[in-house]
């Protein structure tokens, strides 16, 4: 039966239009992400080809999860651990 069923893999190159669709939680618009290359900010992204725009995945996760804001539950309590939460 393992070879009956075919598991699914993310495709390595994401056009905008599947950024928007796979990840709603960055944005629901293609313009936004046109605009946000522009000005050099965003997740990366790559130019194929000469014109064609595609993401990475691992990119777009990156950009949302890279950073966390930090609570005293979730705060790296080992000594020497410095986190960047105000002690007072």
């Amino acid at each position: 039966m393992g070879d009956l069923v075919k598991r699914y893999e993310a495709p390595r190159a994401l056009k905008p239009e599947d950024v928007v669709a796979i990840y709603p939680a960055l944005t629901d618009s293609t313009g936004t992400l046109a605009n946000w290359r522009s000005k050099g900010i965003g997740p990366k992204w790559y130019k194929v080809g000469g014109r064609r725009v595609v993401y990475r995945p691992e990119d777009i996760e990156a950009y949302l999860f890279g950073n966390p804001i930090l609570t005293i539950d979730s705060a790296d309590t080992r000594p020497g651990a410095h986190v960047g939460i105000i002690q007072r």
